[in-house]
């Protein structure tokens, strides 16, 4: 139903009465975290702890803690000076940069939810990230995440082993959870004259 509010012409009578996607957006998070969303996360995570870089409110860190998982969030900036969040925060977030949070927090499975667009935080924070698991939430290539750098690393580097089955999204947007397992390293062989 929000999604029909969300796409309601501007000067239509139920536009101005319904918060728009944008401020729910803001409010809780640039992606829906539907119930059966976030418990194939959790059964992704398989016990392991998650490290949430770029987390803006923390909203994805509650609702994953209220469905058993062990999270850190973290963001670069606090949220009173987050501009992809409108001051709500719902859940304590580590302020540091991605790349510091991978560093100060392995052994946790690297999530990253919507990183912002044409932004490199997500590539550097995937190619400092030592772990063999990690799950993203957001477009593909050409969409409104992330940037091209990412998608390269994400290429070169990794592989889709699990898709969510059933995904809640915002209309008109193709975000689809994803757990990508880290491609096997090249194993060199020496060759003896």
């Amino acid at each position: 139903m929000l999604d029909v509010f969300d796409h309601l012409p501007h000067g239509h009578p139920l536009a101005g009465a319904m918060l728009r996607r944008e401020l729910l957006s803001r409010t809780f998070s640039w992606t829906i975290a539907a119930p059966s969303t976030l418990r194939w996360i959790v059964r992704c995570a398989s016990g392991a702890g998650l490290l949430e870089v770029g987390a803006g409110t923390g909203y994805w860190a509650a609702r994953l803690r209220q469905a058993g998982a062990d999270i850190v969030a973290t963001d670069a900036h606090g949220v009173e000076h987050n501009g992809f969040a409108g001051g709500f925060q719902h859940a304590q977030t580590v302020v540091c940069s991605a790349v510091d949070a991978v560093r100060r927090y392995p052994g946790r499975t690297l999530m990253i939810l919507w990183p912002p667009k044409d932004d490199p935080m997500a590539a550097q924070a995937l190619r400092a990230y030592q772990g063999d698991s990690f799950l993203y939430v957001g477009e593909g290539p050409g969409g409104m995440c992330a940037d091209t750098a990412f998608f390269a690393e994400l290429e070169r580097g990794w592989l889709p082993a699990a898709i969510a089955p059933l995904t809640v999204r915002w209309l008109g947007h193709r975000d689809r959870p994803t757990l990508y397992r880290r491609r096997p390293r090249a194993v060199r062989t020496s060759r003896r004259p």
